[in-house]
């Protein structure tokens, strides 16, 4: 209508209670959990290997607590994390300490840009679990190098 001054959303605006959307934002973080547990335990490519187990100083303790020992550990090592999509490998940068995102750990994965914010918590360790720390096969790092050096 000509000259009318009133917004047209494109879509109705459905208000809800605070127990609505309680309930709703529930329902959404049960569904992701139950795909979630439909990813298939973590397979390491060829090269790579499973840290079978994390340290004992490497606490681990979870969003959104912080820990600097388990910080020092993390840092710049390869953990690979189980996404709706399946499996990511990816370094640990920092845990962050921003109030929204403090005690997630910020990983990047090779080739993509942006960080994704990750909850390394200790119970959530394993390959049928939601991540683990990966390290590259020793022999397969040493014939890379000798490869890429000419050598071989």
């Amino acid at each position: 209508e000509e000259g009318g001054g009133g917004i047209v959303l494109p879509y109705p605006v459905v208000i809800e209670t605070e127990e609505e959307r309680e309930k709703r934002e529930d329902d959404e973080e049960k569904l992701e959990r139950e795909l979630l547990e439909k990813v298939a335990p973590f397979k390491p490519k060829e090269g790579w290997l499973v840290v079978e187990a994390l340290p004992d100083e490497c606490l681990c303790p979870g969003v959104p607590a912080m820990c600097p020992q388990t910080s020092t550990y993390l840092k710049k090592r390869e953990v690979a994390f189980k996404l709706l999509s399946g499996w990511e490998r990816g370094s640990v940068h920092v845990q962050e300490r921003s109030k929204a995102n403090k005690g997630y750990f910020s990983i990047k994965i090779p080739g993509k840009t942006g960080w994704i914010l990750y909850d390394l918590k200790k119970e959530s360790y394993g390959v049928d679990k939601a991540w683990v720390l990966v390290t590259r096969d020793a022999p397969m790092a040493a014939m890379r190098t000798v490869a890429e050096m000419g050598l071989g």
